[in-house]
């Protein structure tokens, strides 16, 4: 069929249907995948390299999709695309001290 032109659709995944108690925390996954331009399939691998075994986002409870929401800000932080400022009550791109120390490692 591949000779005759057909081609699959890439598979970007769904967004998960949890408890309404979780929907905050998925929302915030949702937004910092967004952000990296990650499918939702990139949660489904985390979530094997956390447990060792393949497991829905659905069948997480709420202390695991807590662990994922802070491992995607971890990476979030640790790419530029958070603030490391925890005092300050929005999210930013740079605060003046990423800002800074961003300065100080630049060639003059």
């Amino acid at each position: 069929m591949r000779g005759q032109g057909f081609t699959t659709l890439p598979k970007h995944g769904r967004k998960p249907r949890v408890a309404a108690g979780r929907q905050g925390m998925l929302s915030k996954i949702e937004a910092l995948l967004a952000s990296a331009g990650r499918p939702w399939g990139y949660l489904d691998d985390m979530v094997a390299r956390m447990l060792g075994e393949k497991r829905p986002v659905e069948w997480l409870d709420d202390a695991q999709v807590r662990q994922l929401m802070q491992m995607l800000i971890m990476d979030a932080k640790r790419h530029g695309r958070l603030c490391c400022n925890r005092r300050s009550s929005r999210i930013t791109p740079r605060c003046r001290r990423c800002y800074q120390s961003l300065c100080s490692r630049l060639p003059a």
